[in-house]
């Protein structure tokens, strides 16, 4: 009876640890952690941590964080790797991707997404965070807008839709530091530079040729250095404006400091018109006037054009004005001399 009570005690004693085993370890076959009959050569029953973040699988606190983590660890950089996280929890779950060139990652914190990249030197750049209000911002951590955008803005058109053009940049907009130029650019398939271009610090105005041919031109638009503007031409030379066409305007209103009002002074020589005659004759067009050539080739000025015509009409106001004496003059004469020979014939007559 003694013997039973022994033998009964080992049988309790090896079911007893047999039941607390939970791990296998055979030398060949599947492994077990957290069961001895694992279905795969790996299994795991249960949650596993570590501190070092090698392999993560789950929480051991299932109000935490589930998750599935494996990372590497780089010069420079916290961590890289790859990982998978419902982060429910304060405690962030992050997803970091490696390259071969540094590492780029995505932090899942509270009311946060961020997308940044760790450089080779191991400078950590923020590309991309999205906050607890939907505010989008592109390098900056703090947008306050629904898109910030912390340093230039570019659009590239591909060449291949328009293989025979010149293609540039779409839109630019920038500012390159606190004293340097604040850019705006949009730019399309043009053969020359820039669609529009405005260069604040430097005063630049640019809007260059159009698909259709049409070309404006203009820099310095506050009117310093190379402050010319071409309309249907690309080299408006000397001139503040030069247009290659038509212009309507109701109203142009041309500025002068040459005046043609000495025409009336006292001692103004006032050429005779035997002396137009013959300038006409001997030159085929008006003293003081370009000719036909001139004007084709240099074209006129508008404001001393203006000047010239009013001269001439002066100085033929004051021919008119001096033959208009001349004839009341002769009038008179005229009619003295009529009553004289009037009265002459009547004493002839009574006789």
């Amino acid at each position: 009876m003694k013997h039973l009570y022994i033998l009964a005690a080992l049988i309790f004693l090896t079911h007893g640890v047999f039941a607390q085993a939970t791990n296998t370890f055979p030398a060949n076959g599947p492994v077990g952690i957290g069961t001895v009959t694992p279905p795969t050569l790996l299994y795991v029953s249960g949650d596993h941590q570590t501190t070092s973040f090698g392999l993560h699988y789950g929480h051991p606190d299932p109000l935490n964080s589930a998750d599935l983590r494996l990372w590497a660890s780089e010069p420079g950089a916290t961590w890289t790797g790859t990982g998978i996280g419902n982060n429910v929890s304060n405690s962030p779950g992050i997803l970091r991707i490696n390259t071969s060139k540094g590492a780029s990652y995505m932090r899942l914190l509270e009311q946060e997404i961020r997308l940044n990249v760790v450089r080779i030197d191991g400078t950590d750049v923020n590309g991309m965070t999205i906050n607890g209000y939907g505010n989008i911002g592109f390098g900056t951590t703090a947008p306050d807008q629904k898109l910030v955008v912390g340093g230039n803005i570019k659009a590239i058109l591909d060449q291949s839709t328009f293989p025979d053009k010149n293609v540039f940049n779409i839109m630019s907009l920038g500012v390159s530091g606190a004293s340097g130029a604040r850019n705006w650019t949009l730019r399309g398939v043009y053969q020359y530079g820039n669609g529009v271009g405005v260069n604040a610090a430097g005063g630049d105005l640019d809007i260059i040729k159009s698909l259709d041919g049409n070309t404006i031109l203009g820099t310095k638009f506050d009117g310093t250095a190379l402050g010319n503007i071409g309309i249907g031409t690309t080299t408006p030379g000397s001139y503040r404006l030069a247009v290659n066409g038509n212009i309507r305007a109701k109203e142009i209103k041309v500025e002068s400091t040459n005046w043609p009002d000495y025409v009336f002074v006292k001692d103004y020589q006032l050429p005779t018109l035997q002396q137009t005659a013959e300038f006409i004759k001997d030159n085929g067009h008006l003293p003081g006037i370009p000719n036909a050539e001139e004007v084709k080739d240099n074209g006129i000025d508008l404001g001393e054009m203006n000047a010239k015509l009013l001269k001439k009409i002066e100085e033929l106001t004051l021919h008119a004005i001096d033959q208009e004496k001349r004839i009341s003059t002769q009038e008179k004469e005229s009619a003295a001399l009529k009553a004289l020979v009037l009265k002459m014939s009547e004493k002839f007559y009574n006789k």
